[in-house]
C-alpha cells in the first residue's frame, strides 16, 4: 500500500515540475461517468447523455431531453485525487443538442500540501443527419490549472462522428479528443502540448436491452488501449449491470470493471469499479437528472 501511495504521490507532484521545465503531467483523460467506467471506458459509441461531450460529441444528438449529469470519485484508491464532473444538457439548439459541462481534479488527504487542481471547461455541440442515421459533433475545451506559484491555461478542440445503420442495431463511432495537441502555457514561462486521444468504436444490440461494444484508443507517443464492453437492461430500463475489460500496450494483463445502474422515473443512479494493474481501483458514482420530454 505505501508503494501505491508513493506512486500516486509522484502522479501529482509531476505537473509542478513544470516550474523548472517543459514537462507535461497535467490533464490525464480520466474518462466521465459511471456507466462509460462500468464497461471499461468502451463508450464512443454508446455515449447519448450528457457525457457524450467528453467521449464523443456526435452522441449529444440521440439526446431527448434536459439534463443535469454529475459524478464523483477517488482515482486509484488512494485518497491522494478527487475528480468531481457536473453539466447540464440542452436540445433543441438549432438542429441539435449543446452540452456544458465542468471536469474538476484537485488534491486531498496525504497530498494537499500540493495545493493543486486543474479544472476543464467544455462546451459541445451535436446534430443529426441523413435521415437520423448519421451524427456529427464538435467540442472545445479551455483548460485551467493552478498550484501554489503555478497557473496554466490552454485551448483544445475535439470532433466525433456516429453512424448507427440497421435501425441502430450496430454503431460505428470516431471522436478526436484535443485534435490540436492544446498548447498549455504556464506562468513560470514554460510551455508543453497535450496529447491528442483519438477513439474508434462500435457497438451492437443483440437484443433491445443488450449492449456490447468495443474500442481502440490512441494517444499520441503513448501506448494503444483495448476497451470491450457489455451491459444488460432488467425491468424496462430500470436496472442495469455493466462489465468491461481493458489493457494497454504496455500491460501484462486485462484490467476489469464492474458496475450498475438504478432508474428511477427521471434520474439514474450508476456505479462503477475500475482495476488497474500498476496503482489501484477506482470507484465513480454518477447522477443524471432528466427534465421534460
Amino acid at each position: 500500500m505505501k508503494l501505491l501511495r508513493a506512486l500516486g504521490l509522484f502522479f501529482l507532484a509531476m505537473p509542478l515540475f513544470l516550474r523548472t521545465s517543459a514537462f507535461g503531467a497535467a490533464f490525464e483523460p480520466m474518462g466521465y461517468g459511471a456507466a462509460a467506467k462500468g464497461m471499461g471506458g468502451a463508450y464512443v459509441a454508446l455515449a447519448e447523455d450528457g457525457t457524450a461531450a467528453y467521449w464523443n460529441p456526435a452522441g449529444l444528438a440521440l439526446v431527448k431531453s434536459r439534463q443535469f449529469t454529475a459524478s464523483y470519485e477517488i482515482p486509484y484508491g488512494l485518497d491522494l485525487l478527487r475528480a468531481a464532473n457536473v453539466g447540464y444538457t440542452q436540445p433543441d439548439v438549432g438542429k441539435g443538442t449543446l452540452s456544458a459541462q465542468l471536469l474538476h481534479l484537485d488534491t486531498q488527504g496525504d497530498a494537499s500540501f500540493f495545493n493543486y487542481a486543474e479544472s476543464t471547461y467544455l462546451l459541445a455541440y451535436g446534430r443529426k443527419f441523413c435521415q437520423d442515421c448519421f451524427s456529427m459533433g464538435v467540442g472545445m475545451r479551455y483548460y485551467a490549472a493552478t498550484g501554489d506559484d503555478v497557473k496554466g491555461t490552454g485551448l483544445g478542440f475535439d470532433v466525433g462522428a456516429l453512424f448507427r445503420p440497421f435501425n441502430d442495431r450496430l454503431r460505428l463511432a470516431f471522436a478526436w479528443q484535443d485534435l490540436n495537441r492544446p498548447r498549455i502555457s504556464w506562468s513560470t514561462g514554460a510551455r508543453d502540448s497535450l496529447p491528442y486521444t483519438l477513439r474508434l468504436g462500435g457497438a451492437w444490440k443483440l437484443a433491445k436491452a443488450t449492449d456490447l461494444s468495443l474500442q481502440f484508443d490512441q494517444r499520441h507517443a503513448e501506448p494503444s488501449v483495448w476497451r470491450a464492453g457489455a451491459a444488460q437492461r432488467f425491468l424496462g430500463e430500470a436496472i442495469t449491470l455493466r462489465g468491461g475489460l481493458h489493457r494497454s500496450g504496455d500491460q501484462d494483463q486485462w484490467n476489469l470493471a464492474l458496475g450498475g445502474g438504478l432508474r428511477y422515473r427521471n434520474f439514474d443512479f450508476d456505479y462503477a469499479w475500475d482495476t488497474t494493474d500498476q496503482l489501484g481501483n477506482t470507484q465513480t458514482l454518477s447522477l443524471a437528472m432528466r427534465f421534460g420530454k
